[in-house]
């Protein structure tokens, strides 16, 4: 009986791990594929993440998006580049701020649904065509034709683990 209350006691902080673990992999992935542009595009780049899980979760994408940060980054092509020259402390806070807010429900969506990104001068993925298309600097955020989710409809936090 100890053993399963000690085992109940340690989930909320297992969750929180989790939770903050996630928050820091979309900062580092931030910080890596945004490094050069402004806050808006970082702020985007956070949306199609959130967007995506969002939608995985409502059963509106395929699943292989992620009903988590974590699967939803790497589903997104946003996972953080290993070698890359680390990101200067300005940007690693701003990122870690913009992250937070995203994972807490908090953060307006710049893109208005976004699901997918590009950089600018590269074609957009092939499942984004006759998308609607808005830029923040160098990126490119492309909403599904026929929408997905508005920028007033952030949902509730998405949390880590689910």
């Amino acid at each position: 009986m100890r053993r399963a209350a000690t085992g109940r006691a340690h989930a909320p902080a297992v969750a929180h791990a989790r939770a903050e673990a996630a928050v820091r992999a979309l900062a580092e992935a931030l910080a890596t594929h945004g490094r050069g542009e402004p806050v808006r595009a970082l702020e985007g780049l956070a949306s199609v993440v959130m967007n995506r899980v969002r939608a995985a979760r409502l059963r509106r994408a395929p699943a292989a998006w992620g009903t988590d940060l974590a699967s939803a980054l790497a589903a997104a092509g946003l996972l953080p580049e290993t070698g890359a020259e680390p990101a200067p402390d300005e940007l690693i806070a701003a990122c870690r701020r913009i992250a937070a807010r995203a994972a807490a429900g908090s953060l307006p969506d710049p893109t208005g649904g976004a699901l997918f990104w590009h950089r600018a001068g590269t074609p957009p993925p092939p499942e984004a065509e006759g998308g609607e298309a808005v830029r923040f600097g160098g990126l490119v955020f492309i909403r599904p034709a026929g929408g997905m989710a508005s920028a007033g409809d952030r949902g509730p936090p998405i949390a880590a683990g689910g």
